[in-house]
């Protein structure tokens, strides 16, 4: 059970201060728990004793993105990836904090980086749907949210996106005509 793991950890980390697996195991629990600062203190603990542990850079990462630090996402995913380029995850986590940033290029790269590692993933779908989407493309961000739900139709995140293409797709784009928002539809 995830309790007896937490004691489990707990104990080794009281036997043995510097026990890098016991540290890892314990920043999963604390990221599944929501204690996102305890999970980044393990993780930078887990650096310090092993300073190539990709994962432990990628799962700080992931819970540094999650605090809105998404700059500090990126960094850590980064070093994830020069210490394991065939990471997936590490390159989903980057890719969502460089959409979360503004940065849809840096996204759809990581996204495709995902997908030629791993062509059923849905998640990489669903992202790069979204940064399509920002991006006014609303054909590419449609196929891969329909991708996603072919490959995954419970998908939460690619069920939402599929709702936002379609309603943006469904929404009239004033400047696109000149007309201010609030112009009625016989101005457009």
């Amino acid at each position: 059970s995830t309790q007896s793991t937490w004691e489990d950890c707990n104990e080794a980390i009281r036997l043995e201060p510097n026990n890098p697996f016991a540290l890892r195991v314990r920043a999963l629990s604390f990221r599944q728990k929501g204690q996102l600062v305890q999970c980044v203190a393990d993780c930078t603990s887990v650096i310090a004793l092993d300073p190539a542990n990709a994962f432990a850079y990628r799962v700080r990462g992931e819970a540094l993105g999650r605090q809105g630090d998404y700059s500090g996402c990126v960094k850590d995913c980064s070093m994830a990836l020069s210490l394991d380029s065939k990471d997936t995850h590490s390159y989903l986590v980057r890719a969502s904090a460089y959409r979360m940033m503004g940065n849809m290029t840096g996204c759809i790269q990581d996204c495709n980086s995902s997908l030629a590692l791993n062509p059923n993933s849905a998640t990489a779908y669903a992202n790069r749907a979204a940064a399509f989407r920002i991006l006014n493309d609303l054909s590419q961000s449609l196929h891969d949210c329909e991708t996603a739900l072919r490959i995954d139709p419970n998908h939460t995140f690619a069920n939402e996106e599929y709702q936002r293409v379609k309603k943006q797709q469904n929404t009239p784009c004033y400047w696109c005509f000149g007309c201010r928002s609030s112009a009625p539809y016989t101005e457009i």
